[in-house]
């Protein structure tokens, strides 16, 4: 098998018995979402505010950011994961 490039690092897979080397494809359990940078303005008389997110892939994860913030109660909608934030 020929060398390729994956990242930084360059990757050869040596194999004894030739054709008999198989992979399982795992990122169906890979949260992958993505946005462009979300501001929020707190305003005195609102309580809930939401992100959007982009989906790639999402599997209902919890997901986890800084300091501890869980988002717990996002929905998709249309290839968009809306996350209510308290």
């Amino acid at each position: 098998m020929e060398p390729f490039d994956c990242g930084n690092y360059r990757v050869t897979i040596k194999n004894e018995e030739v054709n008999k080397i198989s992979f399982t494809r795992v990122d169906k359990d890979i949260c992958d979402i993505y946005s462009e940078e979300q501001n929020i303005t707190f305003e005195n008389d609102k309580d809930i505010y939401e992100l959007k997110f982009n989906v790639v892939s999402y599997n209902q994860e919890i997901l986890i950011f800084e300091d501890n913030v869980f988002l717990d109660k996002c929905k998709s909608q249309n290839n968009m994961l809306v996350c209510p934030l308290t």
